[in-house]
Parts: structure tokens; sequence; C-alpha cells
């Protein structure tokens, strides 16, 4: 997650790449699963991730997804991207009000108990997404699946029952 360079402090170059998966109905979210430049981080050594957060982490060179494995590709008409992935339709804006919450709530807490400020380390990031993943209503899920017009309302009535 990228923030917005703030005056007077040196924008970090960490990145990871985050992977959102999940069923129409919200009912069985996948683990994140993270993708990074390092093969073991620093604040992520000694530390079971998946144990500890919920969560998978990964590493290539510029932090992209960038094999295919296991994956059937079907062609979407031109210009419909956008439209047709339920993601895009609200569930990581969701996502991302989520861990900026979280980022804010923590970084009130070291302000208000006198500590230092001190840069959001990878670990944090996960631990903060894989927590806003969970917060995130079935019903928001719901909702952006159906906008996308791949599931009807009247589908997602039938799948819920």
């Amino acid at each position: 997650m990228v923030d917005k360079k703030e005056k007077g402090k040196k924008q970090s170059k960490q990145r990871i790449t985050v992977c959102v998966a999940t069923n129409a109905d919200g009912t069985d979210r996948l683990p994140l699963h993270f993708i990074g430049k390092s093969k073991v981080p620093i604040p992520l050594r000694n530390r079971d991730v998946l144990a500890e957060i919920g969560a998978t982490y990964t590493n290539t060179a510029k932090a992209w997804m960038n094999t295919l494995s296991n994956v059937v590709i079907h062609k979407l008409p031109p210009n419909t991207t956008a439209a047709l992935q339920p993601m895009d339709q609200g569930i990581i804006k969701s996502l991302k009000d989520e861990y900026h919450e979280k980022k804010e709530d923590a970084e009130l807490d070291m302000f208000y108990s006198g500590v230092a400020y001190k840069p959001v380390d990878i670990f944090s990031a996960m631990k903060w997404l894989s927590e806003g993943w969970g917060d995130i209503s079935t019903k928001t899920i719901r909702n952006c699946w159906c906008h996308t017009g791949i599931v009807s309302k009247m589908d997602m009535g039938y799948l819920l029952n």
C-alpha cells in the first residue's frame, strides 16, 4: 500500500502486491496473499505469517504477479475490464479504507503514548490489511459482484438459499 508523499518525510520504496479473492456471496474469502521483492523481509524473519495473520507471502524481483499456474484465462470484450471486475467495483477501495483506518489508529496510539513516529513496516501493513479483509462486510462483497452484472440480485438470492 503506497501512501501519498508528505512534506518533510522520505517516501518509502517498499512495495507489496496484495492478492484478494472471494466468492460472489462473500462467504468464502481466501486468505490474502502478499508478493514482495525480498525473499524474507526483515520484519517477517522468525515469524510464521500464516499462523500470525492468516496470510501468505512470496517474492519476485519487482513484487509483481508474473507467473500463471492452474489458471484459466477468459477474454473479456474490449473496454469492459473495469466494469467486469468485482474487486474493482468497491472491494479493493473498502480494503484500502480499512487499512488506512488501522494505520491512523496506530499513529494516534503512538502520538498519545509519546512514542516517536516510526514508518510502517511490511508486517504491520500485512497485519492491518488482513484484519481489514475480515472487516469488510459480506453485503459489500455481494453488492460489488451484483454491480458488475456477472451475478444479478436474483442470482444472489438463489446463492444465499
